[in-house]
């Protein structure tokens, strides 16, 4: 979803949904295959059940 200086992205991986930020207007199709990499001291992690966050920080 472009929104302006940024477009939001949702991948699918297995039973997981990952939502991160790209910074420029950039247009993905659905289904298309991306590479993905992470920033790991920027992480939220929210419940699949609830939608609340569970914890924010980083991985080790």
């Amino acid at each position: 979803m472009p929104t302006g200086m940024e477009t939001t992205v949702k991948i699918k991986i297995d039973n997981f949904l990952v939502t991160g930020v790209v910074f420029g207007n950039i247009n993905y199709q659905i289904d298309q295959k991306v590479r993905l990499n992470l920033t790991t001291d920027r992480i939220n992690l929210f419940s699949k059940v609830n939608q609340k966050r569970i914890v924010n920080g980083k991985i080790e």
